[in-house]
């Protein structure tokens, strides 16, 4: 306490300005000499100078655009900032006739400057410490091991040495992990472990990490980093990878580049009078369901003639997921506001949809199953699944968590308790159940452009394509 109070010597205790020797014009001519110009003189107020940047982010005032090359210089720096005033401040407290001690954190001795040019650059009355800065400052002197004043500090000189106890636990902790960009980071995170990628080491000792929107941690919340080399970081890096897909926002929006890898797949047309009779006739003959993929596959207008692609339309068939699951179809609407990508499971046209007592049919339940199987790896596994083909993706860019189902199952049976159960699987699954005769309407109406069949009501009463 005696040190603390050999710094704070010339401090003053009210609100009444200190007196400064040689009065104002002599203040200006000693310190403010033309050397110093305007911008350096307020960095030096703010205890800026050349860590001006720094100090920016320290304080949350403004956004890091610095990138250390490597922690070491970095957790050097932060410690040179904990540990000692800056030339300029040491040569600005001469002129004021302040005993700044050489050990005075460069935040601090911003802080001290400031309260001693406050009368001569009106800076108005000092403000009390709040109860939350003097709190969480006593947690961080415990945690440093640091001495720091416990009481008769204002606002600022309490932010000061919040910014340099900070400095220093950033320091420390960078040197306990040594992060370099490519490592794996893990942090707590809610009921479980956050992975992430270190892609650079802020000057303010942030490691950002990869896949974009500013994602950062503090060194000192770090819980355990997996290096290259290690056992562990194949597996680390795909869950850092899945994670970060899954955080991504607006990742449903594609770009040109995205929309030029899924052309390949493009519906430009609604179903023309070929497609509706090549459906036709696959129906009136099929056994199961083989033909209708046949026909779907050959006539990719039916299927993306059903989702609202007012932008773009896109029908994949026989979608591997991994070497686990295949999908019969996914079908994707562009709009506005992204992609949405709509898992297809066909079942046979013979097969029933609701059993006498109104209960899902067997083959009704394992296509739902299907479908419930498909979100699940999607999820599991979902940078694979947004990721193009070519980087060893699925390829369905832009697709979100729990993409909707359609199931196509069976013939029209009007006698059939089908409509409350299909409202329940909407509903609860978020799985859309239709019959072949339905899709076949679906085919020959004429929905307003760019809107899907499956988000109207069909009318019977629209004609076919002549």
């Amino acid at each position: 306490m005696a040190l603390v109070a050999q710094r704070l010597r010339h401090m003053p205790t009210s609100g009444n300005s200190p007196r400064v020797r040689g009065g104002i014009d002599t203040l200006t001519q000693r310190v403010f000499r033309p050397a110093l110009s305007e911008r350096k003189t307020s960095q030096l107020l703010a205890g800026e100078e050349e860590l001006c940047d720094l100090n920016d982010d320290l304080y949350g005032k403004g956004a890091m655009t610095v990138t250390a090359p490597r922690w070491a210089s970095v957790a050097a720096e932060l410690k040179r900032y904990r540990s000692a005033p800056t030339a300029a401040q040491l040569e600005l407290a001469a002129g004021l006739d302040v005993d700044l001690a050489g050990d005075t954190p460069a935040a601090v001795a911003a802080g001290i400057l400031r309260m001693h040019l406050r009368g001569p650059l009106e800076l108005g009355r000092a403000r009390e410490c709040t109860y939350g800065q003097s709190s969480y400052l006593h947690d961080l002197a415990k945690s440093t091991g640091a001495v720091v004043p416990d009481a008769g500090i204002d606002r600022e000189l309490a932010h000061g040495w919040i910014s340099a106890l900070h400095a220093q636990r950033v320091a420390e902790s960078l040197e306990i992990w040594k992060p370099e960009p490519g490592q794996v980071v893990v942090c707590r995170s809610g009921p479980g472990d956050r992975f992430d990628v270190i892609s650079s080491i802020a000057a303010s000792g942030r490691l950002y990490f990869r896949g974009g929107g500013g994602q950062w941690a503090w060194p000192q919340h770090v819980q355990r980093i997996i290096r290259p080399g290690e056992q562990e970081y194949v597996d680390a890096l795909a869950k850092a990878q899945q994670q970060s897909a899954l955080r991504r926002k607006n990742a449903h929006v594609l770009g040109t580049g995205q929309l030029e890898r899924l052309h390949k797949w493009r519906v430009e047309d609604p179903p023309n009078l070929g497609d509706l009779r090549a459906l036709e006739d696959a129906l009136a003959q099929a056994p199961d369901e083989r033909p209708m993929q046949l026909v779907l596959e050959q006539h990719p207008q039916i299927l993306g003639h059903l989702v609202t692609g007012n932008h773009h339309t896109f029908v994949r068939h026989q979608v591997r997921f991994a070497d686990k699951f295949v999908a019969d179809f996914v079908v994707g609407g562009v709009t506005s506001m992204g992609v949405i990508w709509r898992l297809v499971e066909l079942e046979s046209p013979t097969a029933r949809l609701v059993l006498n007592d109104g209960q899902p049919s067997k083959e009704l339940r394992k296509a739902t199953q299907q479908i419930r199987d498909w979100r699940r790896w999607i999820t599991e596994h979902f940078h694979t699944a947004g990721s193009p083909e070519d980087r060893g993706g699925t390829g369905l860019e832009g697709i979100r968590v729990n993409p909707p189902g359609l199931i196509i199952i069976g013939r029209d049976n009007p006698g059939a308790p089908t409509e409350a159960m299909r409202n329940e699987f909407l509903e609860e699954n978020r799985i859309e159940i239709r019959t072949y005769d339905w899709l076949v309407r679906a085919a020959a109406s004429r929905p307003p452009m760019g809107i899907g069949a499956l988000d109207i009501e069909l009318d019977e009463s629209w004609d076919e394509e002549d």
